[in-house]
């Protein structure tokens, strides 16, 4: 039992080494900077029009997990945003664009193509609960120094203007908010594995 115990402690251990290592990284500070100041933004919508914000959703995906930046619920149904806090300019059409920032050049997963998963992961759950309701995909640049010279995303600035372009619908929004919230994972495990996928 002793052998047991001091085991356990050394998995949690580690468990929380990763956790806070992963968690003060660079990259998930700006992350998580950029994510506020899309949350901001939607907040001052939200009041506006009485929508509901999610924030880090995470839902089954299969045998996993999908976690979504941002849930915006209104009368007109869903809204699913992706949030990219980079610098530099952004180019390309596909499944990988380019990224240049400064003298360096990189490759990148579509942000298009990731909140597509998203948007069809939402799509499946409300099929299972037999709610139809629209959803809608934006994808959103933070950063002040951003310039996308193809069109993978907005900027930030247009995003009130571009969640005022979806057309007016009938939906429930209580109702949809609750359905998402009961499906959400909500188990600290499963939510802390998926950062290591």
């Amino acid at each position: 039992m002793e052998k047991f115990l001091i085991i356990l402690s050394m998995i949690v251990l580690l468990f929380l080494v990763l956790y806070f290592t992963d968690y003060f990284s660079p990259n998930k500070k700006k992350g998580r900077k950029s994510e506020w100041k899309t949350y901001s933004c939607l907040k001052k919508i939200a009041e506006k029009k009485k929508y509901k914000i999610m924030n880090n959703v995470y839902l089954p995906l299969y045998d996993k997990t999908s976690e979504i930046d941002h849930i915006l619920i209104g009368s007109f149904g869903i809204c699913v945003i992706e949030t990219k806090g980079i610098s530099g300019t952004v180019s390309g059409r596909g499944e990988q664009l380019t990224h240049k920032i400064g003298s360096k050049t990189y490759k990148f997963y579509n942000p298009q193509y990731q909140n597509k998963t998203h948007v069809n992961n939402i799509k499946y759950h409300l099929q299972k609960g037999k709610l139809k309701v629209p959803v809608y995909s934006i994808v959103v640049f933070t950063a002040n120094d951003i310039e996308l010279k193809s069109p993978v995303g907005i900027y930030l600035k247009d995003l009130e203007r571009e969640i005022r372009k979806i057309p007016a619908s009938k939906c429930d929004t209580e109702k949809i908010y609750n359905y998402i919230n009961s499906v959400r994972v909500k188990n600290p495990v499963k939510k802390f594995m998926h950062r290591f996928h």
